[in-house]
């Protein structure tokens, strides 16, 4: 039995202007019939866009506002968060779940307020308590993305869902900027039933939500039996 390998980049996507998480992939030559299994991937660490469209809460009637930018830990968002609002109430993370509290109570206002997602709150009004505790935001932690790979949105590949397959690879949040995955288990394979000139792919968490990648691209590394 021969192998070839085949590089998925998440930089080749067809339209530059989409996320890398989100996009379809040209291939020169079609990707031929036959089984696939990963055998390499390089994803970067979990990462957070803070922009126009996710970067006010309120707080006590007053509007609070985080810088933008990529945030790659939780505890990088909370030092943004004690400066942005002058460390007005003790922030405290266990794992992924943040705390808002303070000695004397307080209206924390997230209604519609998309930041509230992100810091794993709802977008409702949180009012008059000494303490707000949120329902954790998985994207901060440690924790299996799954990479989901439609092929041309069609049945052509053998597995549970009968139009994709996911390929489960660890990453972690951290400073860190790539995590290198190389499975050990023999299930990450899938077989596509046509020879296919075009894929999707979207990058998915646990819940099947998009992860924010911030367009930093990232490639996999798949091997075909022949």
């Amino acid at each position: 039995m021969s192998m070839k390998t085949i590089i998925i980049n998440s930089s080749k996507r067809s339209v530059k202007t989409d996320s890398s998480s989100d996009f379809k992939l040209n291939f020169t030559y079609p990707l031929p019939q036959g089984n696939y299994s990963l055998k390499y991937a390089y994803m970067p660490n979990t990462i957070e866009t803070i922009d126009e469209r996710n970067d006010t809460f309120v707080v006590d009637g007053v509007t609070i506002t985080l810088s933008h930018g990529n945030y790659t830990s939780i505890t990088d968002l909370i030092t943004e968060l004690n400066l942005a609002t002058g460390n007005v109430f003790t922030i405290t993370q266990s794992h992924n779940i943040l705390t808002f509290s303070k000695a004397t109570p307080f209206v924390l206002d997230f209604r519609d307020k998309p930041l509230a997602r992100l810091l794993g709150f709802n977008q409702v009004l949180y009012d008059s308590e000494s303490s707000f505790t949120g329902s954790g935001w998985a994207n901060f932690a440690a924790n299996s993305i799954g990479m989901n790979i439609i092929i041309d949105q069609h049945c052509n590949t053998r597995d549970n869902t009968h139009n994709a397959f996911t390929f489960r690879i660890p990453t972690t949040s951290g400073k860190n900027k790539y995590s290198a995955y190389e499975p050990k288990m023999w299930y990450q394979t899938f077989t596509l039933q046509n020879d296919k000139r075009t894929i999707s792919i979207r990058v998915v968490d646990d819940d099947s939500r998009t992860v924010s990648l911030g367009n930093v691209d990232w490639w996999i590394v798949l091997e075909k039996s022949f």
